[in-house]
């Protein structure tokens, strides 16, 4: 009964960190990629939802003490910036981080409604060394763009990716 109850926990835990995975990969009818303030961005289609999904770090190694906003190392008020305005429904940010080689990486989401022009904190970590990242955060707040950003204490050899995905449902269906 143990061995039981044991494999059917490991496969509960495969399925959702294999789902949340998918989740930010290539899905649906989506546009060809374009590049926004340094980000690549995809607009996509499903039967019952629509939006916007974001490759905002892949595979990254950083190397900043400062944080920056995109792989180019993007440090100005626009670097990583992209326009969810509208997308209500669905606003969730992936970090995945399987190896941390730094001695710490934070990691900072960023908000910014048009009226208030400045950037707004949503969402901000400091991870250790030798621990692996695989983490969701909802975005509750009420923003127009966001953004991502990045910065370690120490330099050493990071794989840090962070994606995006903003959209609606469909109603009525």
């Amino acid at each position: 009964m143990r061995h039981k109850v044991r494999f059917a926990l490991a496969l509960v835990v495969f399925v959702m960190a294999f789902t949340s995975v998918v989740m930010f990969r290539a899905h649906g009818n989506e546009s060809a990629v374009r590049d926004e303030n340094g980000v690549n961005v995809y607009d996509y289609t499903l039967p019952d939802e629509y939006g916007r999904r974001m490759e905002i770090f892949t595979d990254f190694d950083p190397s900043s003490t400062s944080f920056i906003y995109n792989e180019a190392g993007g440090t100005s008020t626009a670097s990583g910036s992209v326009i969810v305005e509208g997308l209500a429904d669905v606003k969730t940010v992936q970090i995945a981080v399987p190896t941390l080689g730094s001695a710490s990486l934070t990691v900072q989401i960023e908000g910014r409604n048009r009226k208030a022009g400045t950037w707004g904190l949503i969402f901000s970590k400091v991870y250790t060394a030798a621990e692996t990242i695989d983490r969701n955060v909802n975005v509750l707040e009420s923003v127009d763009s966001i953004r991502a950003g990045l910065k370690i204490a120490t330099d050493g050899t990071d794989t840090v990716s962070v994606f995006a995905k903003f959209g609606n449902k469909v109603r009525g269906r």
